[in-house]
């Protein structure tokens, strides 16, 4: 894939939402899910031949569809037929390729697709903390969180989405951590509420996120937003645990709420 400013290049979203918006900023969006699914499916590996047992293992037989000689094909035809439609039949961007390897998807055109955007600057953002480089790996976090707008292809239930949606899921939870850190370190409350938050909306039980939010109301003596999110913390994890907060989650607010002074550092590492 060729590099472009988001401004030249065609954009396909599949963070939060699923949709193509052109350089003129004009959107498309399609309401053919099987088609969405089989581009999504070859966005995804884009360069890559997957053969037709394949596909019809990920997007037929994974959830539960009966698939017919002839699926795939006829698959593949509509796909292209939307794309002629939508792009055009001299279009140099998602040419679908077919022979004795499978399918592969080509784009000799610039386009930006937001889920391989997220990996790329989070790989960077980790190899720069595993270097030591902490501004740099800050930057790249933030990046890749900005382009984070939700999960990969939301209602989808074909495994590999499933699989490839808790993947991404996984690196945007380690980004927040590192950001909420950082935030934590700074003792700087909107960015703390803000990443918390985000944490929170990927994984609603997380008590990294509750106790970082907690010791921020504690620190300005809002005692009354350190208990309501002890208990939201506390009815969430016994709801989908049966378990109750850990220990340092019910150490701090048992400390705000006696008037000690509580830090960032004793509760989250830096």
């Amino acid at each position: 894939m060729h590099a472009a400013s988001v401004s030249d290049a065609v954009s396909v979203e599949l963070l939060g939402k699923y949709q193509f918006r052109m350089p003129s900023g004009h959107g498309i969006s399609w309401t053919s899910t099987q088609s969405a699914s089989l581009l999504a499916l070859l966005l995804t590996n884009e360069g890559k031949h997957i053969s037709k047992t394949q596909l019809e293992e990920m997007l037929w037989l994974s959830v539960g569809k009966s698939v017919g000689p002839s699926s795939v094909k006829v698959a593949v035809h509509t796909l292209r037929k939307y794309l002629t439609r939508d792009f055009g039949a001299n279009r140099t961007v998602f040419l679908i390729e077919g022979g004795a390897r499978g399918y592969v998807l080509r784009n000799d055109g610039d386009v930006r697709v937001d889920s391989s955007e997220f990996e790329r600057t989070w790989r960077k953002g980790s190899d720069a903390a595993w270097r030591g480089s902490r501004d740099d790996a800050l930057a790249m976090f933030r990046h890749a969180m900005s382009t984070y707008q939700g999960d990969f292809i939301p209602g989808r239930s074909e495994a590999w989405a499933e699989e490839h949606r808790e993947w991404l899921r996984s690196k945007a939870m380690h980004a927040l951590e590192v950001l909420l850190g950082d935030a934590c370190r700074l003792h700087d409350a909107a960015d703390v509420m803000y990443y918390g938050r985000r944490m929170l909306e990927l994984d609603p039980t997380d008590e990294r996120a509750f106790v970082a939010m907690m010791v921020t109301h504690a620190r300005r003596r809002e005692l009354d937003q350190v208990k309501y999110w002890y208990e939201l913390c506390r009815s969430r994890l016994w709801e989908k645990f049966e378990v109750p907060p850990s220990a340092t989650t019910t150490e701090v607010f048992m400390d705000a709420v006696a008037g000690s002074q509580v830090e960032f550092e004793s509760v989250l590492p830096m």
